[in-house]
């Protein structure tokens, strides 16, 4: 038996506003992406050639899924048109097809299973069976008679299937619902990526949990999420990859999606946050936040801005004078060059500087010398005391569109000499970055810049490259 996969671009309409997706089969439902949960029905059942159909294709679902050899199978993807039948798209997947048993999901959907029961799918040749939600929609087995000339005549009723087992995931409130039925117990049905022994808690890879945080079950946190002191999570909380819930906020019934930073301070209950949009999964009315701490931050007072000022001056000038001697002295011999490129200046992305940063790994001795002190920032730190740059700021994001509109989120984003990022050592990762970013511009203050310039400066002195 072979497996094909359809998601209509139309049938993803309402998640795709809301939380701004580019490929539905890449949104985590509990912990794991959709696809996933069918790859590990497949790979129960002893299917091995799966094929994928978007009517848009996304070159990340390739880069995620690859060609399926975690799942111990094959998968191959493909196009079909807006509003094509099946028979037709069957039709021009006859070859991949060839003369086996077909399983085949039309639609955004998601059908209930237990992973730990032994799943086996038996068809006559002749016949169809399944279930259909509208239209041509549904979960269906067809016999290898029937995969050349398909029809939804005649149609047998899956016995296995009980209703609500088979969910049109067709809106926020739909999504969200299925979500917490997961954490709430349904996810031990199926296999779901956790390193926690308690059936209650799924926890993922590179979490970081510090002592005064709460983990209340039930819960889920993803892979390199971050939770901060005297956070809350749970119960019914799933916090996405890559997200970060500052301190003291806690977190009920509430879904943070992959790569958020959820700020301090905040009681989340019932609701779905997605990058800086607040959603009401029930009514899939949204929000789109401006947290009141950034606005404060760009309102402080003239005096306090001098007096920043005055302190980044004098920082920046014995920065300078430690470093110059050694500079001169090691400069002539360095076998790394810089790379050049442009970046933007700060929040509205109507200034941008011409930078050359250091970025290439040390060769030879002078190279591992001049990293250790800091020596590549010394032409930056010139532009600091220029007033041209921040000594103590963001990191640097290149022009383009995308970054633009990143930008837009940010509301207080000034280009710096040394950075959040930088410190934690987290340069190659772009969606670390963002995270780094968004927890900078909530914690930025005089002592807060200054603890992130001697830690960076001592972090160099100790750092291998």
């Amino acid at each position: 038996m072979k497996a094909i996969i359809i998601c209509p671009w139309e049938d993803t309409l309402c998640l795709r506003e809301a939380f701004g997706l580019s490929s539905p089969f890449l949104l985590s439902i509990g912990n794991k992406p959709l696809l996933e949960y069918v790859l590990d029905f497949c790979n129960l059942c002893g299917i091995r050639e799966i094929r994928v159909l978007q009517s848009r294709p996304d070159a990340r679902l390739r880069e995620y899924y690859g060609g399926g050899s975690r799942w111990n199978c094959e998968i191959s993807y493909g196009i079909c048109r807006e509003g094509q039948p099946l028979r037709e798209i069957l039709l021009r997947n006859a070859g991949m097809i060839g003369g086996d048993d077909l399983f085949l999901i039309s639609g955004y959907l998601f059908f209930a299973c237990r992973m730990d029961a032994g799943v086996k799918i038996e068809v006559a040749p002749d016949e169809v069976r399944g279930k259909v939600l509208r239209g041509e929609r549904g979960l269906f087995v067809a016999g290898r008679e029937r995969c050349r000339n398909f029809t939804l005549e005649g149609l047998a009723e899956s016995r296995r299937l009980r209703p609500g087992d088979l969910l049109s995931l067709d809106s926020v409130k739909n999504y969200y619902e299925l979500s917490m039925r997961l954490v709430s117990g349904e996810a031990r049905n199926y296999v779901m990526h956790s390193y926690c022994r308690d059936e209650d808690i799924y926890i993922g890879a590179g979490v970081e949990i510090p002592l005064r945080a709460e983990v209340n079950k039930p819960v889920m946190l993803g892979d390199n999420s971050r939770l901060s002191e005297r956070t809350a999570a749970g119960p019914g909380a799933i916090v996405g990859c890559n997200s970060l819930i500052d301190a003291g906020t806690s977190m009920i019934n509430s879904i943070v999606m992959d790569n958020t930073y959820v700020g301090p301070e905040l009681e989340i209950r019932n609701k779905i946050i997605c990058r800086n949009r607040l959603i009401d999964p029930y009514s899939g009315t949204y929000v789109d936040v401006l947290d009141e701490f950034i606005l404060i931050g760009v309102s402080s007072r003239l005096p306090g801005q001098l007096f920043h000022w005055a302190v980044a001056m004098v920082c920046g000038g014995g920065i300078l004078l430690a470093q110059a001697a050694p500079w001169l002295l090691l400069r002539p011999f360095l076998s790394v060059r810089p790379t050049p490129g442009i970046y933007f200046v700060d929040h509205r992305a109507t200034r941008w500087i011409r930078l050359n940063l250091y970025r290439a790994p040390a060769r030879i001795w002078c190279d591992r010398l001049f990293y250790k002190f800091s020596l590549h920032k010394t032409h930056l730190v010139v532009l600091a005391m220029m007033n041209r740059i921040r000594l103590v700021g963001n990191h640097p994001l290149p022009v383009s569109a995308e970054v633009r509109e990143l930008l837009e989120r940010f509301g207080n984003y000034h280009l710096g000499v040394f950075n959040y990022s930088e410190m934690l050592e987290h340069e190659d990762d772009p969606v670390q970055i963002e995270l780094d970013e968004f927890y900078y511009s909530h914690h930025a203050g005089l002592w807060f810049n200054l603890k992130l310039l001697c830690r960076t400066l001592v972090r160099n002195l100790f750092r291998e490259r």
